[in-house]
């Protein structure tokens, strides 16, 4: 059965939904299943889901290692066992008052490629489970550190114990550790008690609509106009329009004569400028990777 919709939507979760909550409820404002997203947010957190459907799931792989940028809103002098305001207290103390240079000092050691201890409330597997899990039946969990990037970290705003940040960052990292160890190196501890998605790779919050805002347009009959076509915001890939008898022949899984010389992954476009396909060179060859089958095919 063919789906209704194929296409991208970047949605404003709102705070207090899970991501899954987010996909049920736009599967029943869709009347479909086949729907996914570019990566989740923590129910706490509000902003940009981009939210696939269709033959546009087939996309995630692709989209989810996009960068992100976040506002975070940090309590200092309060360390929770999540690193956020959902968790538990377990520790206190009085906030002196920090300089902004202090700030600065202290923010800086985590700006550009650092090793970054995901929460132990994660969703990261340890022995098949996942670590939050574990860490609800009072099993000591320790994730060991992994790569991620801080491309950008400001300062937007402080307090005498709340810190304003605007963060943009690799796919992975974990916005919460970043509050609980900048905590930590200012010698007060710290956690997250507010964050907000305002891109998510080329899709920004400007662009984004609410849960509510979609369920109308639906109801109106004019979904489909709100969706983004496949392919959009994978820039990082080459692209290229082959004619009608290529977009047939990569369908049917032939390969095509070619002079490019790459060993990255290609966007194919028909005429109608709609995706076909992701292709790649081979031995002089344009192979399929995945196709996107067309109304029209």
């Amino acid at each position: 059965m063919a789906h209704p919709y194929n296409g991208l939507l970047v949605v404003d979760k709102p705070q207090g939904m899970t991501s899954h909550d987010v996909v049920s409820r736009l599967r029943r404002i869709a009347n479909m299943r086949k729907i996914g997203h570019t990566g989740t947010l923590d129910p706490m957190a509000t902003g940009v889901m981009v939210m696939l459907l269709g033959q546009a799931t087939r996309l995630s792989e692709y989209l989810i290692r996009h960068d992100k940028t976040y506002v975070a809103t940090v309590q200092l002098g309060s360390t929770t066992d999540t690193y956020d305001a959902e968790g538990e207290i377990v520790a206190q103390t009085d906030v002196p008052e920090f300089s902004t240079a202090q700030i600065e000092s202290v923010l800086d050691n985590f700006r550009g490629p650092i090793e970054q201890v995901p929460p132990a409330h994660s969703a990261i597997k340890r022995n098949g489970k996942k670590s939050y899990e574990l860490a609800r039946q009072g099993i000591a969990v320790e994730l060991p550190a992994r790569p991620v990037t801080i491309h950008k970290l400001t300062l937007l705003s402080q307090t005498a114990d709340t810190l304003a940040l605007e963060i943009s960052c690799s796919a992975g990292t974990y916005i919460r550790s970043i509050a609980h160890d900048v905590g930590n190196q200012l010698g007060v501890g710290g956690h997250l008690t507010a964050l907000r998605r305002t891109q998510s790779g080329a899709f920004d919050i400007a662009q984004a609509q609410t849960i509510e805002a979609l369920k109308a347009i639906a109801e109106d009959g004019k979904l489909a106009a709100q969706l983004k076509p496949l392919g959009l915001g994978m820039d990082e890939m080459e692209k290229i329009t082959l004619d009608q008898d290529q977009c047939i022949d990569i369908m049917h899984g032939k390969r095509l004569v070619t002079d490019l010389q790459t060993d990255k992954l290609i966007r194919a476009y028909n005429n109608a400028a709609e995706l076909v396909a992701i292709v790649k060179v081979e031995d002089g060859l344009l192979r399929s990777v995945k196709v996107f089958q067309q109304p029209d095919a």
